[in-house]
């Protein structure tokens, strides 16, 4: 039982040597040898190779109950060691168990002389789990932190938008909108894509600023920031202003331009059905059925639209897909009137 746990652990390892690397990778192999040998046959507890065999199976083969399971084994022969509540750290969130997750955060927090030293990577991810949580104030912080490590020694200048534009959004959540501001208009000045451009005629549109945020938006195509987060809020926002035309224009750009996505091809057809275009409604939720037939509320646009043109049995039958698929409107609409 031994030897087929050490020949599985070595078939996971994905080495690609060369000349260069194959020096460092033996090594590699050699240290996690020598692991399975002390941990399979000696010492269960060896704390150096749980940890190594932890962030293999993190990072490298990619099993993280495996690496959980070798995470722990790290805190209980060493419980004081940072570096393994950092790895079990990790771990949790790749699980989605962000309850435990913030525990080895807070306890992490608690026992680190500099939260600097973590580095913005941890920091960050610090970050994400607070505003997750709906801890702004601590998400705030910890981006603040990561931030540090973007700022240019000798001009005291921020170099990359990305920790700003996550102070910002903590600071909105806040209700400290003057602050939410500040960030977004210092991660604009170094932002070449205009993705923070974006993100400013967002926090406009929550603040109902609308001619601010058009503004936001028609310069962050200008600047060729063509995402699908910035088209979409620039069509809704359209849409808001009662500008139909341009929103349809815009919803057409985006199904054009990210032919992978189908929610703008849902907006589009929601926009008919609204206009009562029917035909162009069917036509549009029947192109998205066909291009993403696990889209829900592509069969149910399709379904609800058949519905307001007599036709109950199709609509009855594309609205079942979509419960199937589980659209919880589709599930009350079936009921109420395919049963």
């Amino acid at each position: 039982m031994k030897y087929t746990i050490t020949v599985f652990i070595f078939t996971t390892l994905n080495l690609n040597l060369s000349a260069q690397s194959d020096c460092k990778e033996f090594k590699e192999l050699l240290m996690l040898k020598k692991c399975c040998i002390s941990i399979f046959e000696k010492d269960s507890n060896d704390y150096n190779c749980n940890v190594l065999l932890g962030n293999h199976y993190l990072s490298e083969a990619i099993n993280y109950p495996l690496a959980l399971n070798y995470s722990n084994r790290a805190i209980n022969s060493k419980p004081d060691s940072i570096s393994a509540y950092i790895l079990r750290f990790e771990i949790l969130l790749e699980l989605k168990e962000n309850e435990n997750a913030f525990k080895d955060m807070k306890f992490i927090k608690k026992n680190i002389n500099r939260r600097e030293s973590l580095g913005f990577g941890i920091n960050s991810k610090f970050g994400h789990l607070s505003f997750e949580l709906g801890l702004f104030e601590d998400a705030y912080d910890d981006y603040y932190i990561a931030n540090k490590s973007f700022i240019d020694t000798k001009t005291g200048n921020n170099i990359f938008p990305g920790y700003l534009l996550h102070m910002a959004r903590a600071k909105q959540e806040l209700g400290q909108n003057e602050e939410a501001l500040k960030f977004f208009n210092q991660s604009i000045l170094v932002d070449n894509t205009g993705e923070s451009l974006g993100n400013r005629a967002k926090f406009y549109i929550d603040n109902n600023q609308l001619d601010l945020a058009e503004n936001d938006f028609e310069s962050a195509i200008k600047k060729g920031s063509l995402t699908l987060p910035i088209m979409l809020n620039y069509a809704f926002l359209s849409k808001n202003q009662g500008q139909n035309s341009k929103y349809e224009q815009i919803l057409k750009k985006c199904i054009e331009l990210f032919p992978e996505e189908y929610k703008p091809i849902e907006a589009l057809g929601f926009l008919y059905f609204e206009m009562e275009n029917i035909s162009g409604a069917k036509s549009i939720f029947k192109f998205g059925i066909n291009k993403f037939p696990n889209a829900s509320s592509l069969y149910f646009g399709y379904g609800i639209t058949c519905f307001n043109n007599n036709e109950k049995t199709e609509g009855c039958l594309n609205i079942k897909k979509a419960m199937n698929l589980g659209d919880s409107n589709a599930f009350d609409m079936y009921k109420k009137y395919c049963n």
